[in-house]
């Protein structure tokens, strides 16, 4: 007996009991009305769902917390059907995916209602860890004199080594080795110049460095207003090749439209907590965009299949998005404690793991196809996701606050 058939085993007897349950609710009479009717339509209830219209036969005189409860049922579906459709799709890859195709979908949830729910808790979750995520100077003045005097006694140490093991090849390698040293010493030794320097001329430095970058900015887009002023600081940049902006293709852009960016990209380069909201605004509409483009390159990819539809393909990236959303809002957490290397290596391995089964269980692919076929569609995916990345930050400086 093979595990579908114990899977459909379980699921029988589960019905059965629901079926039993139901049939005790009806005997009760809970929601009938006198006469035995449905309120809403008046057809002979002969459950606790009316066959005809299908309304509920519930009075709802009940304490506020149910109805509660229920309003987000009916929103997230957050039943008994959550966790059996959760911990297949992120352990079981294609699991639930082959069974929902093939007419198995009362146990799961409702596939769009699983990205839904998916996709709002990977950005919520992302909203509430990305506060701290752009902290430029995370070690203390302390901190950063104990890195330098651990890299002083590392030197020390390998200068005795060297001096124990002699020879040219170990003075080679001593030198390298104190070179680099050197110039982390230095890089700390800056950072701490920073820390130590008055605020006042810090913040002259960082308000300098944002009129330069706002002048290269107007000198690229709309050099007709770039004034006097600006047109010294170019000059002063073009002399030192900082800040070399090139956009080519928006020459022959309208002036209003130039303007209209150059104005944004100022207030991006003055307020940049104003571009990561607007940021943060379009990316959940743009993974709308995301899970489509997907199910058509599956489509082109099997459009020789005439047993498969588009539906069959939308069903496929609507749960493959889920589980990455899922995935990822996992994987960030435990990052928080362990760090990012280690969730970073599981990501890429598990989803194409996931896709690799995927192919194996769904369309039902060789090894070796398999295995192409998801090398092939992390590369077409991978150019989508950076023009869609393009795309998101084009629209953040467009429709910037």
């Amino acid at each position: 007996m093979d595990a579908d058939s114990i899977d459909v085993g379980a699921t029988g007897a589960e019905d059965a009991l629901v079926a039993d349950a139901a049939a005790q609710e009806a005997t009760a009479g809970g929601g009938r009305g006198r006469s035995g009717d449905c309120r809403n339509c008046g057809a002979d209830l002969q459950g606790r769902h009316c066959y005809a219209c299908g309304q509920v036969a519930d009075d709802y005189h009940r304490p506020i917390w149910a109805l509660l409860a229920d309003a987000l049922e009916g929103l997230f579906s957050l039943d008994g059907r959550f966790w059996k459709t959760v911990t297949p799709l992120l352990l079981r890859p294609g699991r639930i995916t082959r069974n929902y195709l093939t007419g198995i979908r009362a146990r799961y949830m409702q596939p769009f209602r699983l990205f839904l729910l998916a996709s709002v808790t990977f950005f919520l979750a992302f909203s509430l860890s990305s506060a701290d995520r752009f902290d430029l100077n995370p070690m203390s003045i302390d901190e950063r004199q104990e890195a330098v005097a651990a890299l002083e006694q590392a030197e020390r140490d390998l200068t005795a080594a060297a001096g124990d093991a002699g020879g040219e090849e170990a003075e080679i390698a001593l030198e390298a080795t104190r070179q680099g040293l050197e110039a982390a010493r230095e890089a700390l030794d800056e950072n701490l110049a920073e820390l130590d320097e008055d605020p006042v001329v810090r913040a002259s430095r960082e308000e300098e460095d944002k009129t330069q970058m706002i002048c290269a900015v107007r000198q690229a887009l709309v050099p007709e207003d770039l004034g006097d002023a600006c047109r010294r600081v170019v000059e002063e940049l073009g002399e030192s090749g900082d800040f070399d902006i090139q956009l080519g293709g928006l020459d022959d852009a309208p002036l209003g439209f130039r303007r209209l960016l150059a104005r944004n990209a100022e207030t991006a380069i003055d307020r940049p907590d104003l571009y990561v909201s607007a940021l943060k605004t379009w990316a959940p509409r743009l993974v709308f965009v995301l899970f489509p483009v997907y199910a058509l390159l599956l489509t082109l990819m099997h459009f020789w299949r005439r047993r498969l539809y588009v539906y069959d393909h939308v069903i496929v990236s609507l749960h493959f998005h889920s589980f990455l959303f899922l995935f990822l809002t996992i994987l960030m957490v435990i990052g928080h404690f362990i760090g990012p290397a280690i969730p970073i290596f599981a990501f890429l391995a598990w989803s194409n793991i996931y896709l690799y089964r995927m192919h194996r269980l769904v369309y039902g692919h060789g090894r070796f196809t398999s295995a192409l076929r998801t090398i092939v569609l992390d590369f077409l995916y991978f150019v989508v996701l950076m023009f869609s990345l393009l795309g998101l930050l084009a629209l953040g400086l467009i429709f910037i606050a």
